[in-house]
């Protein structure tokens, strides 16, 4: 029996994003097993770059090389092309897939239902379901898939509840801790290593920097903030 033929679309496997460590554990687990080919369509890899070469699976990157001015232009004559929209269709050909695999936000995949060779792969879509409601036609989209994942419990309810039972039978797929993860020092010494005095407080946010994470809004909110604080 041949192996199953899974594509998967990422920002890229190498990256220290949320996206590229989930990508990674989840292909180096796959890729371990034996049981499947693998190819890899890296967003945010760049044609050239020396790490593809060191890859365990095969890598498409997405961006083309700096050199090539034709390729850029192409590139960035499309919105989309950098979520793999110019490309996906030239990897399914190529590669074929039985399974595509995409863990991404509605407007990074939503073109793959549209490519040609959709009656050829099954389509595993892990949205990015972190708030309520969702939109009408987010949730038709997802429909379409032949199988739709979520990150949280709560992603799981929004869309079976919002999609009135047209998307069935969520699977949760949470990360569990890293194993690369080892606990450090207690807060208090690592205040010492660092020389933070004790009567400070930190207040963190991480997130891109992106408009939509509202960055400017929690810097104007932190003297609100500093009324709540001992």
């Amino acid at each position: 029996m041949s192996k199953k033929r899974i594509l998967f679309s990422t920002e890229w496997s190498e990256l220290f994003s949320g996206y590229g460590i989930y990508y990674k554990k989840l292909l180096e687990r796959l890729y371990s097993t034996g049981k499947y080919e693998i190819l890899e369509l890296a967003n945010y890899a760049k044609a050239g770059d020396p790490r593809l070469k060191y890859s365990k699976w095969e890598v498409i990157p997405v961006m083309p090389n700096p050199h090539d001015d034709h390729g850029n232009s192409i590139y960035n004559s499309n919105p989309l092309a950098q979520f793999g929209m110019n490309a996906f269709d030239d990897a399914c050909l190529y590669f074929r897939p039985d399974i595509v695999v995409t863990i991404f936000d509605y407007w990074y995949s939503s073109y793959m239902l549209r490519s040609p060779f959709r009656n050829f792969f099954k389509l595993i879509w892990m949205p990015t379901v972190d708030s309520k409601p969702q939109r009408a036609s987010w949730l038709d989209t997802y429909a379409l898939c032949d199988k739709v994942c979520a990150y949280s419990y709560f992603g799981k309810r929004t869309l079976e509840e919002e999609s009135s039972g047209r998307i069935k039978d969520v699977t949760v797929c949470s990360p569990a801790v890293d194993e690369d993860y080892l606990p450090s020092d207690t807060k208090e010494a690592l205040r010492k290593k660092m020389g933070i005095p004790k009567d400070k407080n930190i207040v963190m946010m991480v997130c891109r920097n992106q408009m939509r994470k509202l960055i400017c809004d929690f810097i104007e909110t932190l003297p609100i903030l500093e009324s709540f604080l001992p």
